[in-house]
């Protein structure tokens, strides 16, 4: 219960306190629930942003809120503190690259879309940070 308001609270934060930042690229996975006659699945939509896109560094950033609007017509809305870092392939392939990895998961949904027709990322920094004494 306290997770759900503590969720609440962070959606409902003036937007000024959200930067935005552009997405990489976003992969899709479904499972599908391996009990015969269970029509569950879980979803997972990993997405990757490249560290050059974050001008505060990952030690500044206090949470991620992601939001995926998927083609059926969902939205989904995460607020996280965790994430990962990655190697990513730049678009040619040639190159490596280092990148945040986020992933939303949704489990226990009868219905699922791989279908994404929009993804936004926005970071929050942390309190005091860079700040002057």
């Amino acid at each position: 219960m306290i997770r759900l308001l503590l969720f609440a609270l962070l959606l409902q934060m003036p937007s000024e306190e959200w930067i935005s930042v552009e997405t990489y690229d976003v992969i899709t996975s479904i499972d599908f629930s391996p009990i015969e006659g269970d029509d569950t699945v879980t979803s997972t939509y990993t997405i990757h942003i490249l560290e050059d896109q974050l001008p505060a560094g990952q030690n500044a950033i206090a949470c991620f809120k992601i939001e995926v609007a998927l083609k059926s017509g969902y939205t989904i809305t995460n607020v996280t503190d965790k994430w990962g870092r990655e190697e990513v392939e730049s678009a040619s392939g040639s190159a490596k690259l280092k990148a945040v990895k986020l992933n939303v998961i949704l489990e226990g949904w009868d219905y699922w879309d791989v279908e994404i027709f929009r993804v936004s990322v926005w970071y929050k920094i942390k309190d005091g940070w860079g700040k002057r004494i």
